[in-house]
Order: C-alpha cells, then structure tokens, then sequence
C-alpha cells in the first residue's frame, strides 16, 4: 500500500569537524560528545534557527549579531531521528526534499548514501532497515563544515562551479549567513510493487468551447492501473480508470473537461483544480499516488506593438485578454528560507495581491521556491516568473561556460521543471539574472550555459518561453540619450531617484519595452531600527558607523538626503525626520516610475519593482516590505498606482522658482491601457493651507485634462496637486535661490492630528484621522510592528479640516495590535486603542 508520513521529530548535535568519527559509530550514536545539544530541531529550518531557540546564539537581525554567528559554518551538524515501523509495503524510501548542502546519511551504524547540493531531493532505501528492526531504526543525517564557499555579490560569475542560494554569502540586502540542515519537507514514503516513474501534465483552455483540455503522460515500473481524478474542493469533476500493460513505455491520458478556467486575479476568480494520479497494483492494491494543483488556462506571450525587430515577446495574454504586468522581484522572506511557513507565505503574498500585483519575479540568486509558494500563486492568481539559480556577481557577470557546470546546472533545472511545472501561475522561465558581457548587454541563448537551459525547458515543458536573462536584449538599462533607438527591450535599473528633474526627464522619455527591475531605497521605520540597535549609536546614519554598513550599506540615504532636502548635521541627532523623508522620497520616486511606465502601455508591457520583500532587517533598502512584512510608505504609493482604474498625474520636475508654469496632464488608466473616460477627471492645486490654486481644464485636443498655473508664493513655499476621487497627492515645492531644491518640504510645520478609534474586533477595527492644525498633514502612514495587519487607505494627505476613516484588517496576527502614526510632517504619534 502507499503511504506518506512526514518526519518532523529530530535531534540537533553540533561537533568539531569529524570529531564524531573518533571511534565507531554505535547503534546509539557518535562516539564522544558533542559542542552543542543535543538539541530539539525543527524541520524543515535551519540549525541557525535552531540555536537561536535554545538560546545559543542571538538574532541575527539585531545589531552585529549574524557576524557573531559565523562559527555556525564551522561545525558539523547531525539530526538524528526514529523511524517506526509503517504498516506492510514493498518498498519503505525515507525522501528529503532539501538538503543544504553537503554530508552524509546513516541508519543505525551504516552510511548508506553520500548527498551535494541543495537542489537535489534525496531518496534512501529503508525497507531492510525497518525489516530487521521492529522497534524501527535510528536515522542521522551529517553536515559536514565548512559548506562550500561561493561569491557573494561581488565576485566572478563564470568562475561559480556550485549550485548554492548565493545571496546567503552577502549581498547588498543581507550580510553572509549561510543555512546548514533540512531546508524543504523530509518523509517517509511506503510505496506498493509498482511506482510512478514519471509524470508530465499539460493542461490548456479553449476560450471558444469553454473547456479545458488536460493531458498527462505518465511511466510506471511496472503493469497496474492508474486511476485520474480532478476535484473541485471535494466535487470530483472527473474520475477514469487505465490500464497500464507495457512497464517503461509513455501512457497518455487526453480529456476536455466542463471546467472554469485559471486567470490572474485582477481579470476574475483564479480556478484551480487537484489532480490525484493513483496507481494500483494487478491486485487491486494502491502503490503509488501524485497529488498535483492544476489550473486551465490558455498562455500567450506577444511582441509588444511598435516593438524593434529582433525584440523578444514581453506581452501576456491569458485567455487571450492582454494583461500589463503589475510585478515585484521576490526573494526569500528570510535567509534561513528552510524556517518559512505557508502562513509567512501566504501573507507575504496577500499583501502583494492586495497591492495590485499580478506578477512577481523569482530572483535567480536564491531558491527555487517551495511548493507552497507556487501553491498560493496558483490560488491568489499571481503569475510567476521564474529563473534558474543564476546571477551576477559585479566583476563579471557572464554565465559560467565549464561543461561539468553546463551538465549539472541542466540536471538540477531539469528536477526544478518537473517539480514546478503543473502550476498554472507560472507563466515564464528564464537562465538568471543579469548574466551580462564587459560591454553591459545581455547575453542570449548562443552563450553554451543558456543554450542548454533552453533545450532542457523545451524538453521538460515546451509550453512556457525560456528567458535568457533579466534583463534581455541590445542594453542591460535604458540611457536616455538613446531613446527612441530601439535598444531598450527588457531592462533594470535604475535603482535610485535621479533628481529633480532629471528623474521625471527620464520617465517621461522612456522607450523600454518592460522594466524587470526599477525601484528607490527607503529607510525602514524609526521604531525598528532602535528595536534592532542593540545598543549601537543610529546617528548619525551613514557608510561610516557600522550598524548601517552592516544593515545595507549600499542604499544609506545621507547624501542623497542631503543634496536634495539640504544637509544635516552629524552631530545632532534628527533621527525621526530623516527617516520619514527617506521615506517619502522612496515612495514619490516608485510612484512616478509605475505611472510613467504604465501611462505607455501597450507599448510598454509591465514593470517590476526591486524589490517587494527583504529577507534581512536592513535600515534602508529598496523594499517596499520591511522584513517584519510591515509596509513602508512606497507599498501604498504603489498600491494606488497599481489600481487598475487610476488617475495619474504627469509633469517635469518636484521644485519650482517663482513665474516658473507649472503644467501637469491626467491620464486615467484601465487595466491595460491609458485611456481616457468619458468624463475628464478633476485635478486641482491647492496651498497647504487648503486654498485652491488651480483647477484642471480640458486640453486643446479635448481628450485630457491639464492643470497649469504660473508658480506665485504660498504659505511654506509648498503647493499640492490632487486627482479628485482618486486618492493620489502629488507634493511640490516652490525653491529659493540657495537652498536645496525640496528644503521646502523638510521644514514645514508639523501637522496636528487627532485619531478616534471605532469598532474594534481580532479581525478587524477603525479609526479616524482628523487634520486639527492649520497646514496640510502629508503622507500619513498608520502603521503597526504587528506585520499581519492590512491597513487602508495609508499615505493619506489631509487638507486642514479634512478627515479619513482608516480600516486595520487582521491577516492572521495574535498578538494586540497597537498603532502610530508617521508622515512628512508628522511625528511619530502614537494612537492609544480604546480601554
């Protein structure tokens, strides 16, 4: 008979390398004793994750504290576990699904297998050992120190021989922690005489017919039936039975079915369906089984309209309706990627759908991800593209060409494919991310490692296209003194705001086809960081203290702050200001990239924001979640421009002089395109002390609305643009001659606010926020250390006089949710729930 039983209880040892060795190794264990432990292990996780549990070593997001850890790496590690007897079967195989990285694996005294390498699922034979031990067999699994040592983010790409998640070896998001121990499920699997050898399931929607059309192709060791059946919850929608008489040779099963079909979640319900494959002996009895999520959807790739030639297809359809990608680049929500759960999955990804996202990027210098990720994509309907465990490494970036690590890298995507390929979120493979030449262009598929790429994914799957690299084609970025050549397919960066206004040149001149990777930094919240300091000064935060070197050196915003918001003095702590204009600026920039790229649809096919998550507590980083999953400013920004109806605001620069024209176009978007509506939008400009300036009127070509005023004084030397209806508020500042260009939006006056809580339950509660005070309160953030909590609208600005109602949903929090409120010229106030 099959059965399936997860092996969750473990033991924990650490030991000098090789010290176990001294001396036998009896039925009880290794000789000697060891370091550390034993110790109860979770798995899947990380021994890292394990210590931190007993006390053993401290977080390694506070302070300095994951450098201290780094002796982790220099043991090894045993996990030592029980197996009981299962009831009778053929064949008893004890499957580890990942194992990271490099050791061996006992039962009782006998090493029965040797592993290497993190993307290869392990099987062990048991069924002797279970046989001859009724009380059931002692099992250890050694990882064996040092792991392998692999450039982190600066390095040689070419030279990388190891198939390791490379960013756990440092890059500018995370400092060097590198995971030891079981990182995906581990089980016992009892199996009768006949097994699935292999399965291939092609499934398709005919938009016509409305059907859906499912194909598998299975190989089995030997003659049984295979009994398919596809369900909706628990309706079975289909059940057949087939008899398999030739062992070894392909059995096709081909059906149309009365199905829904799987779409993104912004066209409809996101359909899918499990597939249960069970194969019965001659006898009648159950000996193996797969369980799959499927979904009927039919997937087309197309060059974007006016695309140059030579261009690859960057446009989706989905059941032949054209969908712009609204995406973010995903990496693991933590570096000890073995630790996280459905429930940090499906949050994470929640937050995301409820941003608008309908595409995320898997980044190719981490993980495949584990099934539960492509689970929840496939049931949130978020498309996924996902690229195969390569990236670039800064010295150089092109693919590794040594024929050992062609064939392995095309073995280890060749398992990936298979495991991954029934879901029908995923939409596109791709080799790596940015695998570039010296002279910065993307490398295609007459490189060797990429050509071998694209012949394993057109062998495995044949319905996806292959990408060779993010980005693809003549420029890795777009130079906006080569706009309008065609050079500018699927590009990155840049990574930062340009400035004022060469940041809103650049967008508006924009010719790229897709941006893969565009975004800005942001300083996390203040509250986190001084949570986080572990006793090390935060002021001031710059290159030079190394708290911030440690905690994302790459993205300290000191002298970007300080060349456009004036400078600050290193002496005289400010912490609470700097952070909350890092923070408006990570969300003004985001903001206007999004729009100015979605305003050019179709012509331009999408645009992915670097990045969505961190896995590590950075201080300042391009995410718009910080690692807690708690969202800064630039999540609601995006979240507003991401709406699939939205009014945008287009215009030439942030600051102004005085008799300056300032002129801004609306453009209201559909889901894929600018259109124009039937009735123009509003916009009107307004002093921050609520006096309309302007009001939009109807352009020359009556198609648009415009707002136009000749820049006069105003109080604070600050005017604001607002779409009415729409939520979004453009800030702009009028400039003196000598001070930084948006000073004026450094020194306004705080804003005064007055919160009241409303209905309150664990799932959800309100509040209003009123503007008491005499200046406008711009960019409200409400936000709560309780990273399970959806609050909305965020990023309000309010006009004096002016109220919102805010609703905080709870995502899956125990704990009390306690809430402040931050801003560009609100201080960090604290809101005090009901008694």
């Amino acid at each position: 008979m099959w059965l399936e039983q997860p092996v969750r209880e473990w033991e924990l040892s650490g030991w000098w390398r090789n010290s176990w060795r001294a001396g036998a190794p009896g039925p009880q264990g290794p000789a000697g004793q060891p370091l550390v432990g034993p110790i109860v292990a979770q798995v899947p996780g990380a021994v890292q994750a394990d210590l931190l549990r007993a006390n053993l070593i401290r977080d390694m997001n506070k302070g300095l504290a994951s450098a201290e850890a780094e002796w982790v790496e220099h043991r090894d590690w045993i996990f030592q576990t029980r197996l009981t007897v299962p009831p009778a079967g053929s064949r008893h195989v004890l499957c580890f699904e990942g194992l990271d990285q490099t050791g061996e694996i006992y039962v009782g005294n006998v090493c029965i297998k040797k592993f290497q390498g993190m993307f290869r699922p392990v099987e062990v034979d048991v069924t002797q050992f279970l046989k001859e031990e009724k009380q059931g067999c002692e099992v250890r699994v050694v990882f064996l120190a040092p792991p392998p040592e692999i450039d982190g983010q600066i390095g040689w790409t070419s030279r990388v021989r190891e198939l390791k998640s490379r960013f756990n070896y440092e890059w500018d998001w995370c400092p060097r922690i590198v995971p030891i121990g079981f990182w995906d499920d581990v089980c016992l699997r009892t199996y009768g005489p006949v097994r699935l050898m292999d399965s291939r399931l092609r499934t398709d929607w005919d938009p016509v017919r409305q059907r859906g059309i499912l194909q598998i192709v299975v190989q089995t060791s030997g003659p049984g039936i295979l009994r398919t059946k596809v369900l909706d919850g628990e309706r079975i929608v289909f059940e057949d039975r087939y008899i398999i008489r030739e062992p070894g040779t392909p059995s096709n099963v081909h059906v149309e079915l009365a199905v829904k079909p799987w779409t993104v979640a912004e066209l409809g319900s996101p359909q899918s369906y499990r597939l249960i494959l069970e194969l019965y002996d001659p006898n009648g009895e159950l000996s193996d089984c797969l369980r799959r999520v499927i979904g009927f959807r039919r997937l087309v790739w197309e060059k974007n309209p006016g695309a140059p030639a030579g261009a690859l297809s960057y446009t989706v359809r989905v059941n032949d309706q054209r969908v712009f990608l609204k995406g973010v680049n995903w990496v693991p929500i933590s570096p000890l990627y073995g630790t996280v759960d459905t429930a940090q999955y499906r949050n994470w990804l929640e937050r995301f759908r409820r941003m608008g996202v309908n595409f995320v990027r898997v980044w190719g210098g981490a993980i495949v991800e584990k099934e539960a990720f492509y689970d929840l994509c496939d049931e949130l309907g978020i498309m996924v593209w996902q690229e195969l465990l390569q990236s670039s490494s800064g010295i150089d970036n092109l693919p590794p060409d040594d024929a050992d690590f062609i064939t392995e890298l095309g073995e280890v995507s060749r398992i990936a494919v298979r495991r991954r390929r029934h879901h029908p979120a995923l939409i596109a493979w791709c080799g790596g991310n940015e695998l570039i030449d010296d002279h910065q262009r993307p490398v295609d598929c007459n490189h060797p490692n990429l050509a071998h790429l694209h012949k394993v994914i057109a062998e495995e799957d044949g319905t996806r296209p292959f990408f060779p690299s993010s980005p693809s084609g003549p420029a890795f970025s777009a130079d906006i003194s080569r706009m309008h050549e065609g050079r500018h397919h699927d590009v990155h960066g840049p990574w930062e705001y340009l400035g004022d206004p060469d940041h809103y040149t650049y967008f508006n001149q924009d010719d790229a086809l897709l941006r893969t990777e565009v975004g800005t930094a942001g300083a996390s919240r203040t509250r986190l960081l001084h949570r986080l300091a572990d006793g090390h000064a935060l002021w001031p935060p710059a290159k030079t203290e190394a708290i911030w070197r440690h905690h994302g050196a790459w993205w300290v915003p000191w002298d970007v702050l300080t060349r456009w918001f004036g400078p600050w003095n290193p002496n005289q702590e400010n912490l609470d200001h700097f952070v909350a204009l890092s923070r408006y600026l990570q969300a003004e920039s985001i903001r206007y990239m999004v729009e100015a790229t979605r305003r050019r649809a179709p012509e331009a096919s999408g645009v992915v924001i670097w990045m969505g998550n961190e896995p590590y507590a950075n201080f300042s980083n391009t995410s718009l979640l910080e690692y807690d999953g708690v969202p800064k400013p630039a999540y609601s920004a995006v979240r507003r421009a991401f709406n699939p109806s939205h009014v945008s605001l287009q215009y030439e620069k942030l600051a102004y002089e005085m008799g300056d024209l300032f002129v801004a176009t609306l453009f209201s978007h559909t889901r894929m395109h600018s259109a124009h509506l039937t009735t123009l939008p509003t916009g009107r400009l307004y002093s921050v002390d609520g006096k309309v300036l302007a009001e939009s009127s109807e352009t020359s070509e009556g198609s648009r609305s415009r707002l136009q005023w000749t820049v006069d004084e105003v109080p604070e030397s600050v005017f604001l643009a607002r779409v009415e209806g729409d939520g979004t508020t453009y800030v702009f500042a009028v400039r003196s001659t000598h001070a930084a260009p948006l000073a004026p939006l450094r020194h306004l006056p705080p804003a005064t606010l007055e919160a009241t809580w409303h209905a309150q339950s664990e799932r959800r509660c309100e509040v209003s926020i009123t503007n008491t005070g005499p200046v406008a309160a711009i960019a409200i953030e409400m936000t709560s250390d309780e990273g399970w909590w959806d609050i909305w609208p965020n990023a309000i600005t309010l006009l004096p006089g002016e109220h919102a109602r805010v609703v905080a949903e709870n995502l899956g929090s125990d704990g009390e949710l306690c809430l402040e409120l931050e801003g560009l010229n609100v201080r960090n106030q604290a809101i005090a729930p009901p008694k």
